[in-house]
């Protein structure tokens, strides 16, 4: 009889710790641990420089447009320089004056810049590394000649990204 009891404590011990054992063996996804921290990095520097802007331009270097409403090249004029923000293989990179370039992002499958405001950019940022891909968007402003009116609608519109963001996330 003693058995049947020693049995049940037994079994009961390993019902509580398999959970346990599970957690600390189960593999950890660093590779999309390493994208998510890429893209934060990105953006921490990028969110940086461009609230220092004056003006700014996207262009479509594919098409060769310039002016336009989305595209892969954002300029951004700072103090008198020019910046530009692009994908060159497979990383954003930031020119300044056309010359050399500092690598930005690492990983990157694609990267649009888009047109919100006369002071509002709102940057989508794909990266891809062993399999595991990472999506996320920004939406970033300059500093220079904001007013309390657009600070307003930046917010607005940055809650609408984020309902929209959460919209895609349920449909998945």
């Amino acid at each position: 009889m003693e058995w049947i009891v020693y049995l049940g404590l037994l079994l009961t011990l390993m019902v509580l710790i398999a959970p346990i054992l599970h957690t600390f063996f189960s593999p950890v996804d660093i590779s999309s641990m390493r994208l998510d921290r890429e893209a934060q990095i990105f953006f921490q520097q990028f969110e940086r420089e461009i609230h220092a802007g004056n003006a700014y331009q996207v262009n479509d270097r594919q098409t060769g447009q310039e002016g336009v409403q989305a595209g892969d090249q954002l300029v951004v004029t700072i103090e008198g320089d020019t910046y530009t923000y692009e994908q060159h293989d497979s990383v954003v990179r930031r020119r300044l004056n056309n010359e050399g370039h500092i690598v930005l992002a690492q990983f990157v499958r694609h990267v649009q810049f888009q047109a919100v405001h006369a002071q509002a950019i709102k940057v989508t940022l794909h990266l891809h590394k062993d399999g595991q891909t990472y999506a996320t968007e920004r939406l970033v402003s300059l500093k220079a000649g904001r007013s309390r009116d657009f600070n307003q609608n930046v917010r607005k519109t940055e809650n609408r990204v984020e309902e929209e963001d959460e919209e895609q996330e349920n449909e998945r």
